[in-house]
């Protein structure tokens, strides 16, 4: 009875060992244990050769074109520096390239730089530079005066005209009733 309890305890040990030994040979044939996925962070400044105005300077990037995977802006700094996160949701984004776009008002232009998302937490160093100046304002344009230049002064005089008209009649009511009443 006990050479069979000590068969049975070496056929699970064996068993055992079997079964632990397919389950770790499969995850080391996946690549490891899946791997932590965290943000990349892009840092440095802007060097332009355009002086518009740093009013409302914005940075971002895109991920596989940017109605796939945009950043939220990230301010540039008055002395030019910036700092981007890039972290999508799509994980299969990693080892894509990241183009990057300063803004402003008026529009945006594309940075000759560019980084790779990595996802796993790194820093990266990117002074930006463009071959584009940024976009201004449209001039207006100088259209014609509407209308006759004397209309909208009219109100005006009506109004002067009327006052006038009071005080004039006021003043001459008074001198008939004063003339009336003196004997």
């Amino acid at each position: 009875m006990m050479k069979l309890i000590w068969k049975a305890t070496f056929g699970l040990l064996a068993v055992a060992l079997l079964l632990g030994n397919v389950s770790v040979k499969e995850v080391l044939y996946a690549g490891g244990p899946p791997q932590p996925y965290y943000a990349d962070y892009v840092m440095g400044e802007v060097i332009s050769s355009s002086k518009v105005g740093s009013d409302n300077l914005m940075v971002a990037a895109c991920i596989a074109g940017c109605n796939v995977y945009e950043t939220d802006y990230a301010a540039v700094e008055v002395d030019g520096r910036y700092k981007l996160a890039l972290h999508p949701e799509d994980r299969r984004l990693s080892g894509r390239t990241a183009i990057i776009y300063l803004l402003n008002d008026y529009g945006r232009v594309r940075a000759n730089e560019t980084v790779v998302f990595s996802g796993g937490f790194k820093t990266h160093r990117l002074d930006l530079t463009f071959n584009e100046s940024l976009p201004v304002p449209p001039d207006l344009p100088d259209l014609p005066a509407v209308g006759d230049e004397l209309i909208p002064l009219l109100p005006k005089y009506m109004v002067a005209v009327g006052i006038s008209a009071i005080l004039l009649s006021f003043i001459i009511s008074r001198r008939r009733l004063s003339r009336k009443l003196v004997p």
